[in-house]
């Protein structure tokens, strides 16, 4: 035998080692099994072997036992073992294969340096080495590779400076050295490289500028990715890539890039796609020269410094999918000519300074799915066409100045996720038609002057898990219906005019005093303090009315329903003749760019990988609405396969039957190509015929299935205009969908007859071997069928089976969920919470978050090797974190966060290398997070970290240096102790950090100033002292700052003006001193609270006037300080956001200024406890929000006011310890709201004698 192919199958156990002697053999191919064991040293004695390949299996151990032992496969031109559980060094055994070509070793646990010996192979063409484990730095000697086209180290933890030796590469054609600590800057020789494609450098720590001349000698350059370095300098590389013609792909983002963007942006070949430079430091304008890249899909210039206009000119992008200018500095008004951008899917404007209305125009765009408008000075109203965009999935408006009403078109808005338009000034009614919105999930409309009862159509949100409708002036009752959606776990009723019972049940069940406080009139749940509701009686005719609706309404209602029931059977049965495919929405996905199909099919990963063809790869993918589509992967190293895609688009693309499997989009470019089809939720039928124990075919769905693929043959072979036979009719190729409906797909070798000839284009015959185009079609589907009866069944994965009847066995299910379904009748993949990888069939996520679970969890679970996602959060289980668990090797994200674990953190969880999400908050856990503070986290790609709420104490160790993808990181209420390591700062993408409540101490590091993305920042209740440091004025993109109940000293810098997304900033509970800056407010827009009480703060309220910039202010709390002088008339100037404003206890003298009235949506005044005179002003009376108004214990004189009697939404008043005279007003009676009322009059006082 000198060749054997038993690839793509599902074999097992061991490779033997027998196959190691056969003397002849040259190609021994057994890649895509699932074989197990190490490779037979027997293999590596092969002298006539040229071509081996081992890929996807689950192979372990060292490659070779004996380092000395050299190959003796003299003959070796392919060797690859890509995709398996290989340990060990790379071999320099390889030495011996001089005719070694192509080298894979990728996604292995491959460790240690590489060797020198592989820059020795000088026929080597393909050399991958990535996803390992690999150290130190690249050889300089692989310059001598002057044959290799492909070369990738990414996905490793190599160090250091790259070679300039690696210019000597000039037949590189791509270059990936990504996700390494790669430092220094880019070498100049890049530049030589002249026939690079692909250029990929990005999360490393490069450093310094690019290369003016990168681009010069590179006229192939497709795609240069530099994302998440520290690249500085400007962009006059810009001009350099203009020469490159065909480059597709430009990623700087997440650098530190400064300057502007260069004219010569216009001068960029028309051939780029995607052009990247978030969150880095560009300046100035947006070029107009974008206007240029005519097959442009994909600009970014989020989080940046860009100030001006919207250049006009971008409208002419007419292939734009995604602009995304978020986060700048920009002004003006949103183009009218942006709606001519007919393909845009995703629109984000937000964090910016736009004015003026959003144009009408952008409602033609029918394409477009998010936008992102929030955070601006946007006015006038909502245009009625936005209510218009059926396809929209997030409407974000919140924080601008919009007005007018929710027109009642927003029904129109079936495929809406999340809308948000709080903080506006928007007013009406809530329409009925909200309640038509069945996808929606997050729904907030605070803060407006919303008015009127919310409608019972609110209960029709089957799907919303948030609902904000606090600090409107809602009346009415509380519908009832909003206790009747399961999902929702957050609901915010406050600050309206509610009025009758609380609903009981569902979430409000748990809701709390927040969420309703600000509706004095409601009743019921006495234990958050709301006064019992009065039920009142029944007379005798309400009760004979009763009585008769017994009778008379189900006499009614009885042939209304008969005669629906009737009307409904008869619709079904006349729709169900001419049914076609019920996949929603696919109309509106006609353009799906890669970035979409990556981040549908999770990166194409193993968990939604659903089998392998000739010609390709098929994974499962879900869209943004939700839609579920399969994505054929065409392998663009199988030559056929091109003919294919072009022969399977062609077919498809004239076609539509509901037996066929419909085509809904293709994406292609020069380095990637994909159908996007229908999903089939049932498989193929190859499946249900031999390949699941599970799934048994029934004698009428065997018929069905064989009438449906008549019906399909029929319609390509008679009733299209240029005939189509299929070719290659097999059991893989006819698909399921949800009613069991066969489909048939694979269109790739389908062959088209001209209208009219009865001759194949092709005379040959195609299709896969044993198979030819259907003649005696329904002879043919029986012999196929049923012979499938007798094949013997494949059992499941037995480890797996093994370890998920463990993790039964350790706990309680008080719901039952889970013995409905975990049980022998049913394969594991199929039981709750178990998903499964397509072809393996082994575990690859266990979810089973919220389902009241009691127990512990089994140390078996760390047998789930191919376990990528566990959840087991918001469940009841104790006991210790299983060590196990850090053992699993491609576990991603490990969700444990609120039960009642406890013990320590096993430090095996410290070494996970895949790990990105770790959660373990609102648990029992204790002790320190390490026991030795000197080892280093190696969880190196990290990107959210919280041990939230437990019982962990010791100092924050310095290993999370280790975790530079850390971008959450939550320490909070837990007893950590000593002082913030220095080395959280130079953790260059965190966006949150979280060490409140705990017991630190020590200063604030001033190079936390160096956390540039930092957006929350919460340092409170600790032991924290010393000033502020002026460097938090660095941290440009913060938006929450809390500093309280720590005891920082010193004056408030004036630094933190500069902080322009600022939202809140809380320094209350602490002994600052010093005056308040005066211009603390005039940079800041987008600040809502500011918090400075209990402190020792001196001096006037001048800083007020600056306050007034932020028209988004709501909360002013200043009381208990040292402040003096008088308030400012310029207190009229404030925002009307201000709800809540407070001085008490401190020095304040003079009068009260009328321009308190000014603003309308005041609830809460705190004036009390200072040296104020004169008279109440009667203007205060029409702030008819006010809620709670304290005066007392300052030196007021004169009457009380009798307007006061016009505030009907007070209910506590407070004018005691004062000098007022006169006759108690009438008036006060008519405030119903009112609670407590406090004049405490004194003889001294100059009062009326009773």
């Amino acid at each position: 035998m000198a060749g054997l192919d038993l690839g793509n199958n599902s074999l097992t156990g061991p490779i033997p080692a027998s196959l190691g002697r056969l003397p002849r053999l040259k190609s021994l191919i057994l890649k895509h099994n699932q074989l197990s064991g190490r490779i037979p040293s027997t293999v590596f004695n092969m002298s006539s072997v040229t071509h081996l390949s081992f890929t996807a299996n689950n192979l372990s151990g060292p490659l070779v036992t004996d380092h000395n032992t050299n190959f003796t496969i003299p003959l070796l031109e392919f060797f690859s073992v890509e995709s398996n559980q290989l340990n060990g060094t790379v071999p320099h055994c390889f030495l011996q294969c001089q005719n070694l070509q192509v080298l894979s070793l990728s996604t292995n646990y491959f460790s240690g340096g590489i060797p020198t010996e592989l820059a020795k192979l000088n026929k080597l063409s393909i050399l991958f080495l990535d996803t390992n484990y690999l150290l130190g730095s690249i050889p300089p000697s692989f310059g001598n590779l002057t044959y290799l086209t492909q070369l990738d180290l990414s996905f490793n933890h190599l160090q250091g400076k790259l070679p300039p030796e690696l210019g000597n590469l000039l037949n590189l054609q791509r270059l990936w050295l990504g996700d390494n600590n790669l430092t220094g800057e880019l070498p100049a020789f890049l530049s030589n490289m002249s026939m690079i494609r692909v250029m990929d450098f990005q999360i490393n720590n490069l450093s310094g500028r690019v290369p003016t001349e990168l681009g010069k000698n590179l006229p192939f350059l497709t795609t240069i990715a530099l994302g998440w370095n520290k690249v500085s300098g400007g962009l006059d590389f810009i001009n350099s890539l203009s020469n490159c013609r065909q480059l597709q792909n430009i990623y700087l983002l997440h650098n530190e890039l400064e300057g502007v963007i260069p004219d010569s942006i216009a001068n960029l070949s028309t051939s780029v796609m995607k052009f990247s430079i978030r969150g880095n430091h560009i300046a100035g304008g947006i070029p107009a020269g974008f206007s240029n890249l005519s097959n442009l899909i994909f600009l970014n210039l989020l989080y940046n410094k860009l100030t001006g206009t919207i250049p006009l000119e971008i409208a002419k992008i007419a292939t734009l999918q995604q602009l995304f200018l978020g986060y700048n500095t920009l002004t003006g008004s949103i183009p009218p000519e942006l709606g001519q951008l007919k393909s845009l899917c995703q629109l984000g404007f937000e964090g910016n300074a736009l004015s003026g209305a959003i144009p009408d125009s952008i409602g033609n765009i029918s394409t477009v799915q998010v936008l992102w408008l929030h955070t601006n000075k946007l006015s006038s109203s909502i245009p009625q066409s936005i209510w218009s965009l059926r396809g929209l999935v997030g409407l974000y408006l919140s924080q601008n100045a919009l007005e007018g009403i929710i027109h009642p078109d927003a029904g129109n808005l079936m495929n809406i996720n999340q809308l948000t338009l709080s903080a506006n000034q928007l007013s009406g009614s809530i329409p009925d038609t909200l309640g038509q919105l069945q996808m929606l999930e997050v729904l907030d409309l605070s803060n407006n002057s919303f008015n009127g009862l919310m409608p019972q159509s609110l209960g029709k949100l089957i799907s919303i898990e948030y609902l904000d409708l606090s600090h409107n002036e809602f009346s009415g009752p509380i519908p009832n219906s909003l206790a009747d959606l399961h999902h929702l776990a957050t609901l915010n009723l406050s600050f309206n005019k509610l009025e009758g019972p609380i609903p009981s049940g569902g979430v409000f069940s748990n809701i709390s005093f927040q969420s309703l406080m600000g509706n004095a009139a409601l009743c019921g749940l006495s234990k958050l303090g709301f006064s019992p509701c009065v039920i009142k009686s029944t007379n005798f005719h309400s009760t004979a009315t009763l009585h008769k609706l017994k009778i008379i309404l189900p006499t009614i209602a009885l042939p209304i329903m008969l005669f629906s029931c009737f009307f409904i059977l008869y619709w079904q049965k006349d729709t169900n003749v001419v049914s076609t495919s019920k996949i929603p929405h696919l109309h509106e996905y006609s353009l799906i760019p890669y970035h979409e199909l990556a981040r549908a099919t999770d990166g194409f990963s193993e968990s939604n990988f659903l089998g392998r063809g000739s010609s390709g790869s098929v994974y499962r993918g879900r869209l943004d609405d939700g839609s579920l589509i399969a994505v054929k992967v065409l392998d663009l190293e199988n030559k056929t396969s091109l003919r294919s895609f072009e022969s399977e688009c062609r077919a498809l693309g004239m076609i539509r039957h509901r037996n066929l499997v419909r085509i809904i989009s293709t994406c292609s470019n020069l380095d990637f190509k994909a159908l996007v089809l229908q999903y089939m939720p049932n498989g193929s039928l190859e499946r249900w015929l031999y390949s699941s124990p599970e799934c048994c075919l029934t004698l009428l769905q065997r018929i069905n299935i064989i009438l449906d693929v008549a019906l399909a043959l029929e319609y390509l072979h008679h009733q299209l205009h240029q005939v189509v036979v299929h070719c290659d009719v097999k059991p893989s190729n006819i698909l399921l969908d949800e009613e069991m409906n066969a489909r048939l797909s694979d269109f790739g070798i389908a062959k088209r007859l001209a209208s009219d000839s009865k001759s194949l284009v092709s005379a040959s015959i195609a299709g896969t071997f044993g198979y030819m185009p259907p003649g005696m079609l329904m002879v043919l589907l029986f012999i196929f069928f049923y012979p499938q009866l007798t094949i013997s069944l494949e059992l499941s994965n037995f480890t797996d089976h093994t370890a998920l009847l463990s993790f039964k066995s350790h706990i309680q299910d008080p719901n039952s969920i889970l013995d409905k379904s975990w049980n022998s009748n049913t394969s594991f993949c199929n039981w709750i919470g178990v998903s499964c990888s397509s072809r393996r069939q082994r575990v690859v996520a266990l979810r089973l978050e919220g389902l009241s679970l009691q127990g512990t969890i089994s140390p078996q679970l760390g047998n789930l090797s191919f376990m990528a996602y566990l959840d087991l959060g918001n469940n009841s289980l104790t006991g210790p974190i299983p060590d196990s668990l850090g053992r699993l090797p491609r576990l991603k994200s490990l969700i444990l966060k609120h039960n009642q674990l406890s013990g320590r953190i096993p430090s095996s969880i410290f070494n996970m290398s895949s790990l990105t999400q770790l959660s373990f908050g609102w648990n029992n856990l204790s002790g320190a997070l390490l026991t030795d503070h000197r080892s280093n986290f190696t969880i190196p790609h990290l990107q959210y970290f919280s041990v939230e709420s437990n019982q962990l104490s010791g100092a924050i160790p310095s290993g999370f240096l280790q975790c530079q993808n850390l971008q959450v990181l939550s320490l909070s209420t837990n007893y950590f102790s000593g002082s913030i390591p220095t080395e959280l700062t130079n953790l260059q993408k965190l966006s949150i950090l979280y060490l409140d409540t705990n017991y630190l101490i020590g200063s604030i590091p001033p190079s936390l100033g160096n956390l540039t993305y930092l957006t929350q920042l919460d340092l409170s209740s600790n032991h924290l002292q010393g000033e502020i440091p002026p460097e938090v004025g660095d941290l440009l993109n913060l938006q929450w700052l809390t500093l309280g109940e720590n005891t920082l000293t010193g004056e408030l810098p004036a630094s933190l003006s500069n902080i322009s997304m600022i939202r809140v900033m809380d320094f209350s509970i602490n002994n600052l001193t010093g005056r308040v800056p005066i211009e603390l407010g005039k940079n800041l827009p987008f600040l809502t609270t500011i918090g400075l009480s209990w402190n020792k703060v001196s001096g006037g309220l001048d800083f007020i006037n600056s306050l007034s910039n932020c028209k988004q202010l709501q909360n002013i709390y200043l009381l208990h300080n040292e402040l003096e002088g008088v308030i400012p008339d310029s207190i009229a100037n404030l925002s009307t956001s201000v709800t809540k404003f407070s001085i008490r206890g401190n020095r304040i003298a003079g009068g009260i200024p009328a321009g308190f009235s000014n603003l309308t949506n005041l609830i809460f005044l705190n004036l009390h406890s200072n040296e104020l005179t004169g008279n109440i002003p009667p203007e205060i009376a029409k702030i008819g929000s006010l809620q709670q108004l304290f005066l007392g214990y300052n030196k007021l004189t004169g009457s009380i006011p009798p307007e006061l009697g016009q505030l009907k939404s007070l209910n506590q008043l407070s004018l005691e310890g004062n000098a007022l005279s006169g006759a108690i007003p009438d008036t006060i009676g008519n405030i119903s709201t009112m609670q407590v009322a406090s004049q405490i009059l004194l003889d001294s006082f100059k009062c009326l004698r009773l």
